[in-house]
């Protein structure tokens, strides 16, 4: 009776969740497209409510946002590939790599551009400096940089994968969408909204960071410029 009991309660629970292949199914292959271009589209608009004077040339945004663009692409697809492969519901797992990625794998990538800007200095590599092409802008440049931020990507997710070998993710992965009642719902806050609120958030965050680290400069050189006035 036990065994039936339990045999009845995981089938009800997978009803509850996304199955296997739901990810790379053609409901998922469209919210993942949809994603994308609402994305892209979000760059776009972010680029034109830049100030004019603060605004990149057309080519060096390119560069900057498909080097960006092709990190992501390789993260997402390893994502997808690691949730679809393990145990249990990949919506689950797919949220959780993707949280990660966006708390400690974000760090992670802040401290690698970081030290690459170090080596940039202190070699004269001017290659990898990033976000600088040179002038004018060069190809060869962009292409390392791209090599570079891929293979950095990698080991970040190298790295958020040996993490999530922890026992404890097994728990985490039984209450993180047990709200939501429905697999195509989940399938969507999963794959859709979640991801684009967080990207829409961040690009908030930055540009409010932007505005504020400005006005500060301003200020301080105003406070400069009077006493050395007076």
């Amino acid at each position: 009776m036990g065994i039936i009991s339990l045999i009845t309660l995981n089938e009800k629970e997978s009803h509850l969740h996304c199955g296997k292949n739901s990810l790379t199914g053609s409901f998922g292959w469209f919210l993942q497209t949809l994603l994308a271009s609402l994305a892209f589209t979000c760059l776009i608009l972010k680029r034109w409510c830049e100030p004019s004077s603060e605004r990149r040339p057309w080519k060096i945004w390119w560069y900057d946002t498909s080097k960006q663009g092709l990190g992501a692409l390789v993260i997402h697809m390893i994502n997808i590939v690691l949730s679809e492969n393990f145990d249990g519901d990949p919506c689950t797992w797919y949220i959780i790599n993707f949280l990660l990625d966006s708390s400690i794998g974000l760090f992670m990538v802040y401290i690698g551009i970081r030290a690459a800007q170090y080596l940039a200095d202190i070699k004269h590599w001017e290659s990898i400096r990033f976000g600088e092409y040179g002038k004018p802008p060069s190809a060869n440049a962009w292409i390392i940089q791209c090599v570079l931020y891929v293979l950095l990507m990698m080991f970040v997710k190298l790295v958020i994968t040996l993490i999530m070998r922890f026992k404890f993710w097994e728990q985490v992965r039984e209450f993180v969408l047990s709200p939501i009642p429905n697999p195509l719902m989940e399938l969507i806050l999963v794959i859709l909204i979640i991801p684009l609120v967080v990207n829409v958030s961040t690009n908030i965050i930055l540009a409010l960071s932007e505005y504020y680290s400005s006005c500060i400069l301003d200020y301080i050189y105003l406070s400069n410029d009077k006493t050395n006035n007076n």
